[in-house]
C-alpha cells in the first residue's frame, strides 16, 4: 500500500529524544501503530539545495523498516552510507534542485493502524521533498516610446548610463530561480520610486513587467532584491549608473493632481525647477454643496526628495472627501529643471478612496461566494450570481422577489459578513449600481423598493434605498449613494433587501471612509 505524505499534523516531537542515541526502542507489547514524521513536515518538506531534513519512524511494533533514497542528488549525512537504511532516524543532505521521494518500507509484529484504519502487517509511505534553487535574479529592460511601443533594449550593465529623456518610461522585466516569495525594486530618479512585490501578486504574473517613468535629471542606480522566509533566502543586485537622464525639450505634463495631508500636490512629468515656483501663480477653490472657499494660499514648494510634485499649503483649511477642490496655474516663470515652461491647467483633486468591501464580493466576480440567503418572514425569491447583464467585469447579481398568494410583502434578503470591522465616529460613503428590469408595487404599501443596509445592530444602521424602484427606466444603471456613521466599533453585515414583485441588477459595491466637511 502506498501513501504519499506532503504534511503529517499528529505529532510535534522534540528532537531532543534523539540526542544521546540514534536508536529508540519501543516499549513492548503495544499495539503496531504507523507513527513517521519530517522535521520540515510543517513547510511541505520544502528546502533549499544544500539543506537537510530528519526523518523520522517512531511507529510501535516495528519487526523491520528500509528507507529508500534516490540515485543522485540525496545522501545520508550521518550513519550508513548508499541509497538505503534501516535506522529509525535518517538525517538527509539534498544537494540537487528538483522533486525527490523518500521512500519508507515497514513490517510490523502484526496488522498495524495507520490513525484510526487497521491495515495489514506492511505499509510503504512517500515522502515527496522539493528542493529549491537559491535564488538568483536577473532583469532586462526595453525603452518605452511615447506612443506606447517598446523601444530597444538598454545595456544591463554596471555604469552603463543608459540614456533617458527625462519624461520617458522604461519597461523592467526580471527572471528568477529559487522562487523568491518577495520582490522589490528601488529606482534612483524613478517614478516611482520603489516597487514590491508578494507572493500573491507574482503567483498573479503582476511582477512581470514594471513601467517607470524617470522624472529626475542626473545619472541614477536600480537595485534589485529578491528573498523567501522558509526555507531562507536572498540575492540582491546592484546596478549603479545604470541610468542616466537627460534633458527633454517636450512639453512638461501634469500627470496627477493629489491631496496630501491637507495639501494639493501636483505630479508633473518631470523635475520642477524650485526656484522658478511663485504663488502668484496659483489658485484653489473649494466647492461643497452651495459652499464656495477660496483659501488662502500660504506656501508652494517641492515635496521633498520628489522634485517632479510641487506642493500648494492652504494654511490651516482642512480638505474633506465630500470637498470638489480645484487648482488653476496662470502661466508664469515655472519650468523644468531641463528650461521647460510649464503651461495653463485647471484640474480637481483626484481622489484614491479605498473600498474596504473585497473585491470579488464587491462585484460578485466569484459568483456569489459569501453572499448568502438572510432569511425574512414570507416569500424569500431568489439571488444568484449572473453573466447575463454586468455593468464592469464578469458577473453581477441577479435578484428576484415577489409577492405572496395571499397578499404577503415578497422579500429577498441575503447578507455578507465582512472582514473589516466599521470603526466608530467614523464615516461612510455607500454606492451601488442598480439595474431593474421590472419592478411592481406592494399592493398594500404602494410602492416596491430595493434597500441595503450596513447593519451593526438594529437601532444604528444605514438604508440605501433607491424608493419606488417601479419609477425607475427599465434596463439602466444607476447609481445609489449613501452615508453611514457608527456610534461604535462593530463588524459590517450587508443586507440587501427587496420588497414587491421585482427583478433587478445589483453591481459594483462600495464602501469608502468619507469624511463629509461640517456644516456651521
Amino acid at each position: 500500500m502506498k501513501k504519499n505524505l506532503k504534511h503529517i499534523g499528529l505529532l510535534l516531537i522534540s528532537f531532543s529524544l534523539f540526542a544521546c542515541s540514534n536508536e529508540w526502542e519501543a516499549p513492548a507489547d503495544q499495539p503496531s501503530h504507523h507513527l513517521v514524521f519530517s522535521s520540515e513536515m510543517d513547510y511541505e518538506n520544502k528546502v533549499q539545495v544544500g539543506g537537510e531534513i530528519t526523518f523520522g519512524d517512531i511507529s510501535t511494533g516495528i519487526k523491520s523498516r528500509t528507507w529508500t533514497l534516490p540515485e543522485a542528488g540525496v545522501s545520508i549525512v550521518e550513519g550508513e552510507n548508499g541509497t538505503s537504511s534501516s535506522a529509525e532516524i535518517v538525517k538527509l543532505r539534498f544537494d540537487q534542485s528538483g522533486e525527490f521521494e523518500i521512500g519508507l518500507s515497514q513490517t510490523f509484529e502484526g496488522n498495524a493502524y495507520v490513525g484510526d484504519a487497521q491495515v495489514g502487517s506492511s505499509y510503504d509511505t512517500t515522502f515527496n521533498v522539493t528542493v529549491l534553487d537559491s535564488i538568483r535574479l536577473g532583469i532586462t529592460a526595453q525603452y518605452v516610446n511615447p506612443d506606447g511601443s517598446l523601444g530597444e533594449f538598454l545595456n544591463i550593465s554596471e555604469g552603463a548610463l543608459n540614456e533617458v529623456i527625462a519624461s520617458r518610461t522604461v519597461r523592467y522585466y526580471y527572471t528568477a530561480l529559487g522562487e523568491p516569495a518577495n520582490l522589490n525594486y528601488k529606482f534612483g530618479g524613478g517614478n516611482p520610486a520603489e516597487v514590491s512585490y508578494d507572493t500573491q501578486q507574482i503567483l498573479a504574473g503582476e511582477s512581470l513587467e514594471t513601467d517607470v517613468k524617470y522624472t529626475r535629471m542626473g545619472d541614477h542606480s536600480v537595485t534589485f532584491i529578491g528573498n523567501r522566509e522558509r526555507p531562507s533566502g536572498i540575492d540582491t543586485l546592484l546596478l549603479e549608473n545604470l541610468i542616466r537622464v537627460v534633458a527633454s525639450t517636450e512639453p512638461v505634463t501634469l500627470d496627477d493632481v493629489q491631496e496630501i495631508d491637507d495639501k494639493v500636490a501636483l505630479v508633473f512629468s518631470r523635475e520642477i525647477d524650485a526656484a522658478s515656483i511663485s504663488d502668484a501663480n496659483f489658485s484653489v477653490k473649494i466647492v461643497n454643496g452651495d459652499l464656495e472657499i477660496n483659501p488662502t494660499i500660504s506656501a508652494v514648494g517641492l515635496k521633498p526628495n520628489e522634485g517632479n510634485v510641487v506642493l500648494i499649503s492652504l494654511g490651516d483649511e482642512k480638505l474633506y472627501s465630500s470637498d470638489v477642490v480645484t487648482v488653476t496655474y496662470t502661466p508664469g516663470s515655472m519650468k523644468t529643471t531641463d528650461g521647460v515652461l510649464a503651461t495653463a491647467f485647471e484640474e480637481n483633486i483626484r481622489r484614491d478612496l479605498v473600498n474596504i468591501v473585497d473585491a470579488t464580493a464587491a462585484g460578485f466576480e466569484n459568483a456569489a461566494d459569501g453572499w448568502v440567503f438572510g432569511g425574512w418572514w414570507g416569500n424569500p425569491g431568489s439571488f444568484e450570481a449572473s453573466q447575463e447583464v454586468v455593468r464592469s467585469g464578469n458577473y453581477s447579481l441577479h435578484v428576484n422577489s415577489f409577492t405572496g398568494p395571499a397578499g404577503e410583502e415578497g422579500h429577498t434578503c441575503f447578507v455578507y459578513d465582512m472582514a473589516t470591522p466599521v470603526q466608530a465616529n467614523v464615516n461612510y460613503q455607500v454606492t451601488f449600481w442598480l439595474n431593474v428590469v421590472s419592478s411592481t408595487p406592494h399592493g398594500t404599501l404602494g410602492f416596491s423598493d430595493f434597500r441595503m443596509l450596513v447593519l451593526n445592530d438594529w437601532g444604528n444602521a444605514v438604508i440605501v434605498s433607491p424608493d419606488n424602484t417601479d419609477q425607475f427606466t427599465p434596463n439602466t444603471w444607476v447609481k445609489v449613494t449613501a452615508n453611514y456613521k457608527s456610534a461604535q466599533e462593530d463588524a459590517f453585515r450587508l443586507w440587501f433587501r427587496s420588497i414587491g414583485d421585482t427583478e433587478l441588477y445589483i453591481d459594483d459595491l462600495e464602501i469608502v471612509e468619507f469624511e463629509l466637511r461640517p456644516t456651521e
